[in-house]
């Protein structure tokens, strides 16, 4: 009986069922919290208007804008051949050089193209001597001709004179018949002699003519042909055609190295090569043309740039738009050097904005709420491009919607709420 008793005394000083301390602490708990809840207004499904700020979508043309991040992009690389095979002798340049239009890049040397070209010089020295040899004997055949011509005409005024004195003594008989003709036969003879003579002078002038021609005709060959040799030693000498930029070093070009003709020295490019380079969601396609002004930003300079090429396939669910640049880029960046663009985008027809919200963020879709007929609703929308000042809304709302835009990030319930005016 006494073990029966004890167990009994010790059942009777357990703890009790309920943990009053700990039951009071939670329902306190509960109590704050549904007061908080109250007061945040979610058991409250009235609304004030005035706590609302709203915007009702109006129809307005707009010129928006996209920023977007470009790249300095190379969209023309040019290759500088050698023209004239030869060893290389000196490389003045390496990549990244800025040179101006005739600066010397490289020399090459070809003994043999110089060895031809003073042939080529010792020749020409020899026929000019020869043809002035020929030249000068022309001329003095034909000056001996016209020595002959003035003897046949003294002969010839001579003989004519004789003759006329003959005729006239001839008449009153006192020179015989004889005579008279044989005076009339020397006439005609010293004439036919100055016919002779003046045709031979005439063949000497003519002699002289084209020997003088022929003489420039040779001459004329030959330096053409060292004209055309020189101008291959010259191409020896490797300069800038413009001015510009290298970019690389082809690797044949190295001191020692034999190139031939047509042999790739370096690559580079010139002033208008550098672009900017962005890629666009597929989306903007139409909002985006040729001839298109945009910006972009150097530090704290900020230039302007023109749409001139627009990529034909996707690229990484992108489009590439190349811009090129109203100034030289190079001046201000380097090629695949990351720039803030800012593109002008083309005007859609009369569409609905609202003035940007504080959360605009760029095109896409967000979660709002809308209000219409004194409710205000939990609602998906789709804003497009910005102006700075408006903002594109391309879901079609229910005539009298209007959007909730507020800054503050609240919730305001998934269900419909009332909104009291």
């Amino acid at each position: 009986m006494s073990r029966i008793k004890t167990s009994l005394d010790k059942m009777n000083r357990k703890k009790p069922l309920i943990n009053w301390p700990l039951w009071l602490f939670v329902a306190g708990s509960m109590t704050f919290a549904f007061t908080s809840l109250f007061i945040a207004g979610v058991f409250d499904r009235t609304l004030r208007y005035s706590e609302l700020q709203l915007a009702l979508p109006e129809q307005r043309t707009i010129t928006p804008h996209y920023r977007l991040t470009g790249e300095v992009h190379l969209h023309q690389q040019r290759i500088l051949i050698a023209r004239t095979p030869g060893t290389v002798e000196s490389i003045l340049i390496s990549p990244g050089s800025k040179t101006t239009a005739g600066t010397t890049l490289a020399k090459l040397i070809n003994l043999e193209l110089q060895e031809e070209v003073e042939l080529l010089e010792m020749e020409l020295s020899a026929l000019k001597s020869e043809l002035a040899l020929r030249i000068q004997r022309a001329e003095q055949r034909l000056q001996s001709q016209i020595y002959e011509v003035e003897l046949a005409r003294g002969n010839a005024e001579m003989e004519r004179a004789r003759l006329e004195s003959e005729t006239t003594l001839h008449e009153i008989n006192l020179v015989s018949d004889i005579d008279f003709n044989v005076a009339k036969l020397r006439a005609k003879q010293a004439e036919i002699e100055l016919l002779r003579q003046q045709q031979e002078q005439s063949l000497a002038k003519q002699e002289l003519t084209l020997s003088q021609q022929s003489a420039d005709d040779e001459i004329s060959r030959l330096e053409s042909r060292i004209v055309f040799k020189q101008r291959k030693l010259s191409e020896l000498t490797i300069i800038a055609p413009e001015e510009m930029t290298v970019l690389e070093l082809d690797s044949r070009l190295s001191l020692g190295a034999a190139l031939d003709a047509g042999a790739p020295l370096l690559s580079y490019y010139k002033s208008g090569d550098l672009g900017i380079r962005v890629l666009i969601p597929p989306s903007m396609l139409s909002r985006i043309n040729v001839g298109q002004q945009g910006v972009f930003s150097v530090g704290n300079l900020t230039l302007s740039a023109t749409v001139v090429r627009i990529g034909a396939r996707v690229e990484g669910g992108s489009l590439p738009v190349w811009l090129a640049p109203v100034e030289p880029v190079e001046n201000y960046a380097t090629e695949g050097q990351d720039v803030p663009v800012e593109l002008t985008l083309s005007s859609s027809t009369a569409p609905f904005v609202i003035p940007t919200p504080a959360w605009y963020r760029g095109p896409g879709n967000y979660e709002i709420y809308c209000y219409r007929h004194e409710l205000i609703t939990p609602c998906d929308i789709e804003l497009g491009y910005t102006d700075g000042e408006l903002v594109e809304v391309l879901t079609e709302l229910a005539p009298g919607t209007l959007l909730e835009v507020t800054s503050a990030h609240r919730w305001l319930g998934d269900a419909p709420r009332e909104v009291q005016q």
